[in-house]
């Protein structure tokens, strides 16, 4: 076997410096915890009851309207799901995009993301087709209108849901990518989406995690960080019991779990990042707040 030569060896030496270097991640479980801001945006007339609007850089209000009784699964607490993504653009026009009558938004939020080079803002929500169950929907303003840009397969089946986490560069290919949870209450499938062209396409899965009690507006039970600070995002949630906060990573196209702790109680509310502020940038955020069905938090720091 050839050796390396010094150059070589000597770099190969700093690399494993530098990941050895990195402090692995520590979980602690308090009765009280700092918790970030949620900010309150208001929400216009014949919005969806118990959801939430976003806002954006471009796109100045995002949410979700014209509740309907149409599907009759009840995931989120009711059986009230949206007919309609409303936008308001910063530069003050208001648009629709309304779905026909065999799907509904099974959603709470529409979360503002920017997936393509030209920057331009797009809107990821949950669409459900009445025979079909979930799929992952994007929607972009394209001459004056809201459209649907891509999409993924439903699941297949009517009343089966997906859970999204968010929209980043997971496997360090320098394009986000889209990532939610399918069937979060079905043995949950993490599984990692690319745009192609007008569809979302998969590009790994993994089993089994759980981003959502059934019946509660609680949707949030997931971030996305660089945990081990190889300047890629891994993702944080719970296992398909809850009981369990694992972090995972998709670097290269591959899953690998980073760490995983046990909880003495299930996950049940909305994760919160913020920065701890012992020498970490200010804003960057390095703690994430879980809490817990008991009352207590468990509090992820690296």
């Amino acid at each position: 076997m050839k050796h390396p030569t010094f150059p070589a060896a000597l770099l190969l030496a700093l690399a494993l410096h530098a990941l050895t270097a990195v402090a692995a991640p520590t979980l602690e479980i308090t009765a009280a915890a700092p918790l970030a801001a949620v900010l309150s945006l208001p929400l216009p007339e014949g919005t969806l009851p118990h959801s939430r609007a976003a806002a954006g850089r471009d796109i100045a209000l995002a949410w979700l309207a014209e509740p309907t009784d149409r599907y009759d699964h009840g995931v989120l607490g009711d059986a009230i799901e949206a007919g309609a993504l409303n936008v308001t653009l910063r530069a003050g026009a208001t648009l629709t995009y309304r779905l026909p009558p065999g799907e509904v938004f099974e959603d709470l939020v529409p979360r503002i993301v920017s997936l393509m080079a030209d920057g331009h803002e797009q809107v990821v929500v949950v669409r459900s087709l009445l025979d079909k169950g979930a799929s992952l929907a994007i929607f972009h303003v394209m001459m004056g209108r809201l459209e649907m840009m891509a999409a993924s397969e439903p699941i297949g089946l009517p009343n089966r849901w997906l859970n999204p986490i968010g929209a980043a560069d997971v496997d360090g290919d320098g394009k986000p990518e889209i990532i939610a949870v399918l069937t979060p209450h079905i043995g949950g499938i993490l599984t990692v989406y690319g745009i192609a062209g007008d569809r979302l396409v998969e590009k790994g899965r993994m089993g089994s995690f759980s981003t959502h009690r059934i019946g509660t507006t609680e949707i949030g039970l997931s971030a996305l960080a660089d945990i081990d600070r190889d300047g890629i995002m891994d993702i944080v949630l719970p296992a398909a019991d809850r009981r369990t906060l694992k972090v995972v990573t998709f670097r290269g196209g591959r899953f690998r779990e980073l760490a995983a702790f046990a909880l003495p109680a299930r996950a049940e509310g909305d994760f919160r990042q913020l920065p701890d502020g012992k020498g970490i940038p200010r804003g960057f955020p390095s703690v994430i707040v879980v809490p817990l069905e008991d009352g207590r938090f468990a509090i992820l720091r690296w």
